[in-house]
């Protein structure tokens, strides 16, 4: 049942727990060299997340690199680091501070941009790390997919090209696949996400040193492809994802690849991982319920995309001119006025110019007196939630 966070704090310490329970697991487990592994915790947006991973690492003697999405993330986060006594360092382009000044530290703060390249190697920098904390998928993290199509034409290409060995592997591979395909179409029922529980040939990992050979580059490009796929197998970062197609349901073989690319371990932070197929992670198949928070009730709460009474809308809004500006205005005062005679609490998500221009006007609506007007930037607002 989704929980109403409106009446008691006691899901956000529920939360928070369970991050930390999460994290305690994470740092414990032991991993062979060279291995990687990650983790997902899901809760909606605003239950906790980000203030339980910064309990916990202020609970903690271990060392992290933390990523988050914006600048204004890195400064929020520090802030909250550095008043629970943590000894942090943040890095980004306007901080005014040095990457290289951030080895010494316990805690390190960094966008995704800084912390998931893959070109320049943030642990150059900043010393190795326990573990990566990354708050919200970045939009680096790829997901890519192969139907069964594309493992007969690999299969077809390895009878072509490749060993024995290796036909073999992609003949019972295409078996597998035309079994699954099989359910998807007779049996598939609604649209959902499945656990891969494919058992392939360990040669088909190594296939690379007989593929390079190959002569045919659409050839390579195929096999390549079901091999990544296999890769991600074995790295239990696969799924499968049943969809509705105009003629039946069809069978994708889905995998991610996470840009961390120089951390062993990392846990990813997401309100929204359960419906990407992330959920199939690769501690145990799939989140399990400890590892996620709270589903918000947002029955209570009226939202209104208001759009703007000018036919365009400037990228940067110091170009309106005066008139439009002034209908825009008028217009969100007017949905806010109207919002204000059913609901006590009002935000309004818009652009700096207006946000000002609310502050200073004294035409507030007349029943002000009966709500709080809350007025936030895009990215101020997105820097809350």
């Amino acid at each position: 049942m989704p929980y109403d966070f409106t009446s008691t704090s006691v899901p956000a310490q529920e939360v928070q727990q369970r991050v930390s329970k999460l994290v305690k697991k994470a740092i414990k487990k032991s991993l062979p060299d060279g291995d990687k592994e990650t983790w997902f915790f899901r809760s909606d947006t605003g239950t906790g997340k980000t203030t339980g991973f910064i309990q916990a690492i202020a609970d903690s003697s271990n060392s992290f690199a933390i990523a988050v999405p914006t600048m204004v993330d890195v400064d929020s986060v520090y802030d909250d680091l550095f008043s629970l006594g943590v000894d942090v360092f943040r890095w980004h382009s306007n901080s005014g501070t040095e990457k290289k000044d951030g080895r010494g530290y316990r805690v390190v703060v960094g966008t995704h941009a800084f912390m998931l390249s893959e070109k320049d190697d943030p642990t150059r920098h900043i010393g190795d790390k326990d573990i990566l904390i990354v708050d919200e998928v970045p939009s680096t993290a790829r997901a890519k997919a192969v139907q069964h199509s594309d493992i007969v034409k690999a299969r077809e290409y390895a009878e072509e090209y490749l060993s024995q060995e290796l036909k073999d592997g992609f003949r019972n591979l295409e078996e597998w696949v035309q079994r699954r395909h099989g359910y998807a179409v007779d049996d598939g029922g609604n649209a959902a996400f499945h656990p891969i529980k494919v058992k392939h040939s360990p040669a088909l990992l190594s296939a690379e040193s007989e593929i390079v050979e190959i002569p045919n580059e659409s050839a390579k490009r195929k096999l390549r492809e079901v091999v990544e796929f296999l890769v991600a197998v074995s790295e239990q970062r696969a799924f499968e994802r049943v969809m509705r197609g105009p003629k039946g349901h069809v069978m994708y073989y889905c995998w991610f690849a996470f840009p961390a690319y120089n951390f062993s371990k990392q846990i990813v932070f997401s309100a929204t991982c359960h419906l990407d197929g992330l959920q199939f992670s690769p501690d145990g198949g799939k989140i399990v319920s400890e590892y996620c928070g709270f589903d918000v009730d947002y029955t209570n709460l009226t939202v209104w995309d208001v759009p703007y009474p000018v036919k365009e809308f400037p990228k940067a809004v110091s170009r309106f001119n005066l008139p439009d500006f002034e209908k825009a205005y008028d217009h969100v005062m007017a949905m806010v006025e109207h919002a204000a005679l059913k609901n006590r609490e009002i935000v309004v998500v818009c652009p700096k110019r207006m946000k000002e221009s609310i502050a200073h006007k004294n035409d507030i609506p007349t029943s002000s007196e009966t709500f709080t007007l809350h007025t936030y930037t895009r990215g101020d607002f997105l820097g809350c939630v």
